[in-house]
């Protein structure tokens, strides 16, 4: 599996970045059959708080 560029998910807001992150469908309603998997398995267990907290820090690493 090849790591997505981290600045593409930087540049999300929270609404988009939590669907993503919790069914695995990016902006536009466009499936990411790779986030699919890892909603389903692993992203569903993290809370509105830790989502928040991840997509803050992938939007400042993405303005740098």
């Amino acid at each position: 599996m090849t790591a997505p560029d981290l600045a593409i998910a930087g540049a999300y807001d929270l609404p988009a970045f939590t669907r993503l992150l919790r069914e695995g469908v990016a902006p536009g309603g466009k499936p990411v059959p790779t986030m699919h998997e890892v909603a389903r398995s692993d992203s569903r267990f993290y809370t509105d708080q830790e989502i928040a907290a991840l997509q803050g820090y992938l939007a400042a690493r993405a303005q740098r």
